[in-house]
């Protein structure tokens, strides 16, 4: 049984995906909850202990997930108008609103600035710059009395997470993505050069995963998708997938070798189709509670008699998914709901160009031209 078996079997909409994004987020908040309380050292020391390197596989694997995701979108889109218009109406929306509220009112609240200072500091305007990806993690006098001092620091993954679309697209438009042979032939490249990096030119061991690493779990997600008629499936090919990708990441540099497991891994067990829970299946909150999770952990580090991450991941974790919800219902579902007058809009220019002389605008997995 292949990948694209256990897709048409599921009609392309496995839950086990849905199930993976929540989890995977609400990881991530308790992994927070010790930066938040402890400071960036206690991480280091949690993702440098023995029972703490799994805990690196998660980020990577919200990349695979979305590698693999992608591509699909990718397939199913007409041109670089709607994949490209997709993607912002996705991201951009959800991630401008966490900066503006942390800007405009977490920062007023908490800093310890007077407000005429606070608004005049270059500090300010500079944090807007995360509401297109270019991450700034600090305003004027805010938390800065807290272990870590960061409004936001899981935005450091946003401007990798840009790279990768921007990568898939050109990769896509030079003909490698349509290339199956290609691809596979660029990322085993792009591999074999990270391990022997690591491994033959050592420059010390690190923890966690690096920029390059997540990127890497997406682009074999992407992989993985456009092999789908040919990667086997099964659970039990996932949980070995997984329990290398941790036996990896217990090794020294052991990492590096890890972004192909990570990709597979995730996408069977994401494959999965276990019953649909009510409450999350109505909505994608996944993406709420990775934008807004950390501002509001640190809202509640402000008090140090909270700084345990027990008591953190106790506030925080519900707290965040209500945030999320209203993310999702008020701002997100409506900012996707715009994808008919993007179609519209893509549609229109393919018109004016056929009119030019054009029959369309080229597109990498050779989508079919609109009719005459």
């Amino acid at each position: 049984m292949t990948l694209l078996d256990q897709m048409e079997r599921t009609s392309g909409r496995s839950s086990g995906f849905d199930y993976m994004r929540v989890v995977l987020a609400a990881m991530i908040i308790c992994l927070h909850s010790v930066t938040t309380s402890y400071g960036m050292p206690a991480q280091d020391a949690l993702w440098g202990s023995i029972p703490g390197r799994p805990l690196t596989l998660m980020v990577p694997m919200f990349f695979a997930l979305s590698g693999f995701l992608v591509a699909g979108s990718w397939e199913r889109c007409r041109t670089l108008i709607s994949f490209l218009g997709l993607r912002v109406l996705r991201i951009f929306p959800a991630l401008s609103a966490q900066v503006v509220l942390s800007a405009l009112i977490i920062g007023p609240v908490v800093t310890t600035l007077p407000l005429q200072a606070y608004l005049h500091d270059p500090l300010f305007l500079r944090f807007f710059w995360n509401a297109v990806g270019h991450t700034q993690y600090f305003l004027p006098g805010v938390f800065t009395h807290n272990p870590a001092p960061y409004v936001n620091g899981q935005l450091w993954t946003v401007p990798y997470e840009l790279d990768c679309y921007l990568i898939l697209t050109g990769l896509a438009l030079v003909g490698v993505v349509k290339r199956r042979a290609l691809l596979l032939l660029a990322l085993s490249a792009v591999q074999l050069f990270l391990v022997f990096h690591a491994f033959f030119r050592p420059h010390g061991v690190s923890v966690g995963m690096s920029g390059e690493l997540i990127g890497l779990c997406f682009m074999w997600g992407l992989g993985f998708y456009r092999f789908r008629d040919r990667v086997p499936f099964g659970l039990g090919f996932g949980l070995a997938a997984m329990a290398l990708s941790v036996a990896l990441v217990m090794i020294p540099n052991g990492k590096y070798l890890a972004p192909l497991p990570v990709a597979y891994g995730t996408v069977c067990l994401g494959l999965m189709n276990p019953p649909r829970d009510r409450l999350v299946m109505s909505g994608d909150y996944s993406y709420g509670l990775y934008v807004f999770g950390y501002p509001i952990q640190q809202m509640i580090a402000t008090q140090p008699a909270l700084r345990d991450w027990r008591l953190n991941l106790l506030i925080a974790l519900p707290c965040a998914f209500a945030v999320a919800f209203v993310s999702w219902h008020m701002l997100e579902r409506r900012a996707l709901g715009l994808r008919g007058r993007l179609i519209d809009f893509e549609a229109s220019v393919l018109r004016l160009l056929r009119r030019l002389g054009r029959r369309t605008i080229p597109t990498p997995l050779a989508a079919e031209p609109e009719a005459p």
